[in-house]
C-alpha cells in the first residue's frame, strides 16, 4: 500500500511545477523549479534532470532532498534520501518516458538523468490549522 494518498499522487503526477530543494556540503540551500516529476512507487518519487547543475553537485555531496508542490488550497512537502541515476534500468525507463512526454508536447528538451527520492517523511503545506503537519514518517 502506498504511503501517499491518491490526492498527493495526483498532485505530484500532475502538471503543476514543484520546487526541488537541496543543500551544498556547507549548508548553502538551493531550490529549483521542476516540472518533470512523478510517483515511481509507494516509497519513491522521481524528478528528471534537464538543467540541474548546482542541484546535481549538491546531490552528489549531500544526498538529501525535498520536493514541495502545491495548488490553491492543497500542498505537500516530500523529504528523503536522493540518488542521481543515468544507467540503471529504472533510470533508463524514466528517461525514455520523460523524453517521450517532451516530444509529444513538441518540446525540445531531453532528460540527462533522474533524481530518485526515497520518501522518509511527508508534510502538509496546505494553508490552515494543519500546515506543517507530519503526514508520514518512515520507521527509524
Amino acid at each position: 500500500m502506498s504511503i501517499l494518498s491518491q490526492d498527493v499522487i495526483d498532485l505530484i503526477n500532475g502538471p503543476v511545477t514543484g520546487v526541488l530543494g537541496t543543500a551544498a556540503p556547507d549548508g548553502t540551500p538551493n531550490a529549483v523549479p521542476v516540472g518533470a516529476k512523478a510517483v515511481v512507487d509507494e516509497r519513491t518519487v522521481m524528478v528528471s534532470d534537464q538543467f540541474l547543475g548546482k542541484t546535481r553537485a549538491n546531490i552528489d555531496a549531500n544526498p538529501k532532498a525535498t520536493l514541495s508542490i502545491w495548488t490553491d488550497g492543497f500542498g505537500v512537502q516530500v523529504k528523503g534520501s536522493v540518488s542521481y541515476e543515468t544507467e540503471t534500468e529504472r533510470a533508463k525507463e524514466w528517461i525514455e518516458k520523460v523524453n517521450a512526454n517532451f516530444a509529444a508536447k513538441g518540446r525540445d528538451l531531453k532528460s540527462r538523468g533522474i533524481c530518485f527520492i526515497s520518501i522518509e517523511a511527508v508534510y502538509s503545506t496546505t494553508p490552515g490549522d494543519h500546515a506543517g503537519e507530519l503526514l508520514f514518517a518512515a520507521e527509524a
